[in-house]
């Protein structure tokens, strides 16, 4: 049973190494008790306010650049080959 299990997760790539991250997470948690539990609902709360300050910095980044020159008509001919051609479609 586990072995199926972990190679399942080595498919996974990614997904499969956050869904063991937060499996240790809370098992931790819980062999701690309560203050275990609420150290994880606490570093969750921290880690969206962190995300959430991120995007908000991305946002502002954005802003600062304004608005982009337009491109040369080289830049141009190419762009348009690169959206014409048939390996772009999908």
């Amino acid at each position: 049973m586990w072995r199926g299990f972990c190679e399942h997760l080595k498919d996974c790539g990614r997904n499969g190494t956050l869904f063991v991250y937060v499996l240790a997470i809370l098992f931790t948690a819980a062999t701690l008790g309560v203050y275990g539990i609420v150290g994880v609902i606490g570093l969750g709360f921290i880690g969206a306010m962190w995300v959430s300050s991120e995007i908000s910095a991305q946002g502002n980044r954005f802003d600062r650049l304004g608005k982009m020159p337009p491109l040369s008509d080289n830049d141009l001919r190419v762009a348009r080959s690169k959206l014409m051609s048939p390996r772009s479609r999908r």
